[in-house]
């Protein structure tokens, strides 16, 4: 999977658990859905991402990909 990221011009990103329980909470304030940390972790990267500023990009969707039940 990472050999094709970076060969498609992405790259891995690793967030703290700190930025992974943030992002659970900003998208449970937002939406008002609880994303477990799976869930989340796209939030947190692409909140990490943005920080790092490595290029310019318009519009980022996220996806909740699974929730705590």
């Amino acid at each position: 999977m990472i050999e094709g990221t970076i060969a498609s011009g992405g790259w891995p990103l690793t967030v703290s658990e700190a930025r992974l329980a943030e992002a659970r909470v900003t998208a449970h304030a937002t939406t008002g859905l609880w994303p477990d940390a799976t869930g989340a972790a796209g939030l947190a990267g692409s909140r990490s991402w943005r920080g790092r500023a490595r290029s310019a990009v318009g519009k980022v969707a996220v996806l909740f990909t699974g929730v705590e039940r």
